[in-house]
């Protein structure tokens, strides 16, 4: 019973649905049929709808949460487009190109503006990036197990501890209101293998600190990226 947090702007384009950013298939319902359903998604835009339907069609205990950000949605990609990142090899860098790391440049207008607009990932495989990050119970240890599987967490305890990571991330998303299966998922994520001196305990004038989510974690030498990690952690 999936709960989605889903924004919706001011001053919404028609679309901006472009094959050359991504493939997919939007799939839809035009004609309203479920007045209960209708009541939930009242407050989105008539153009989320559509999409909403097809959704509920096949996933009738799905929740949708209109989420209003309260502003204009070509003024949004403005601001945005100035902090954005694509990778150079998209073909998608804005000119003149601007490094914003190696590999990273500034996108194009037109591709902030497909990335920013909620209404192209409204299927049923891209629905999951506005999953509510708040706790519910239907986040189960076993959800964050499987989260966890084939990876240094998996089954496994937290060094130090009794308890395994998957019960430590359900007993800290409960605590403070967080989805677990989120929290694990960045974890496994910033961490791969599980063999960074991030999560050692054992650097050097760090001992017994761990970042497991690669807070701070920069720099441009590994023992400057672990030093600023590690001093966040402390």
């Amino acid at each position: 019973a999936y709960d989605f947090v889903i924004p919706y702007f001011f001053n919404m384009p028609e679309t901006t649905y472009d094959s050359k950013f991504k493939d997919i298939e939007l799939k839809k319902i035009d004609d309203a049929s479920d007045e209960k359903f209708e009541e939930m998604i009242k407050e989105f835009p008539e153009s989320y709808k559509p999409y909403l339907r097809y959704l509920h069609s096949i996933h009738d205990i799905w929740t949708f949460t209109p989420l209003n950000a309260k502003y204009d949605f070509y003024e949004g990609v403005a601001v945005e487009n100035n902090v954005s990142s694509i990778e150079v090899s998209s073909g998608h860098c804005a000119s003149p190109t601007q490094i914003t790391e190696k590999g990273w440049c500034i996108a194009t207008r037109e591709a902030v503006a497909f990335f920013m607009d909620p209404r192209n990932f409204l299927n049923e495989n891209d629905i999951f990036m506005f999953e509510s990050l708040s706790y519910e119970s239907y986040q189960s240890q076993a959800a964050v197990e499987a989260t966890l599987a084939n990876c240094f967490m998996s089954n496994a305890t937290v060094p130090g501890t009794d308890y395994t990571y998957s019960w430590l991330f359900c007993w800290v998303g409960e605590k403070y209101n967080i989805n677990p299966v989120a929290l694990a998922s960045r974890v496994r994520q910033e961490q791969g293998s599980g063999n960074s001196a991030m999560i050692s305990g054992t650097y050097a004038g760090y001992e017994g600190l761990y970042n497991y989510f690669n807070i701070q974690a920069t720099g441009s030498t590994r023992d400057e990226i672990l030093q600023n990690g590690l001093k966040e952690a402390q």
